[in-house]
């Protein structure tokens, strides 16, 4: 692996670690849980989310494909809440990490 290949890999865990350490600091809101109960329904089979009346910014593609692949994998539980959105973030930043370091 190169370099730059690793320094991404780094990026990605630090930043994941600090945006995670730091949704355990606040609480999640009836807004975010939403998209928790979506994804979990997903996760169960429900794909279209049929039955559900949703607002006109669902962030199916967004948060509740991640989400609900975490569900599947690992169980609905409360640490989901916290940590794929650190993911999330740590992602984001190595993506833009990777973009900014290209020669």
């Amino acid at each position: 692996m190169t370099k730059k290949g690793l320094s991404v890999i780094l990026v990605f865990l630090i930043f994941s670690y600090i945006f995670t350490a730091l949704s355990y600091k606040f609480i999640p809101s009836s807004d975010s849980m939403s998209g928790i109960l979506e994804a979990a329904d997903i996760a169960n089979g429900n794909i279209t989310l049929k039955g559900w009346y949703l607002s006109t910014v669902t962030f199916y593609f967004t948060d509740l494909v991640w989400f609900a692949l975490a569900i599947k994998l690992f169980g609905y539980s409360e640490w989901i809440t916290y940590v794929i959105p650190g993911l999330m973030a740590g992602s984001l930043f190595a993506s833009c990490y990777a973009l900014g370091t290209i020669s």
